[in-house]
């Protein structure tokens, strides 16, 4: 499809070309994009190929870890402004992300979190973390 490459390209859905027409003129929370940015620069690197989980499956992930709602737009937008590249899924406001988890402990800490689990905190990580190494 191709490559968010400007913010502008962006709104709180994500993907402003595929997002409904009311939604298009409103952009993501600062705050949300905020969260998002520490969560990237705390667990997540670049990588050569796309990962399998879209900007809409890490915004969960996000949603988990802070305990508050993350739009796409605002994982989209944190990814573009750490450089993280992004692919476009067709006809969709979601993007497939070129990166991963830092380490084996914090993907497994990811995918052992399912959406439900309420461990994967923001304010205890760290203690999780250390039982995982």
């Amino acid at each position: 499809m191709g490559k968010i490459k400007e913010l502008s390209e962006i709104c709180k859905n994500g993907v402003k070309l595929f997002s409904p027409l009311e939604n298009r003129s409103i952009g993501p929370d600062p705050l949300q994009v905020d969260l998002c940015i520490e969560f990237i620069q705390k667990y997540l690197q670049p990588a050569k190929k796309l990962h399998r989980r879209s900007s809409y499956g890490w915004k969960h992930v996000v949603e988990r870890w802070a305990e508050t709602y993350i739009t796409n737009g605002a994982f989209i937008m944190a990814a573009l402004l750490e450089g993280i590249d992004q692919d476009i899924i067709y006809k969709s406001t979601h993007t497939r992300l070129f990166l991963s988890p830092k380490t084996r402990a914090i993907s497994t800490m990811i995918k052992k979190g399912g959406s439900h689990d309420t461990d994967f905190k923001r304010k205890n990580v760290k203690s999780q973390l250390s039982q995982i190494i």
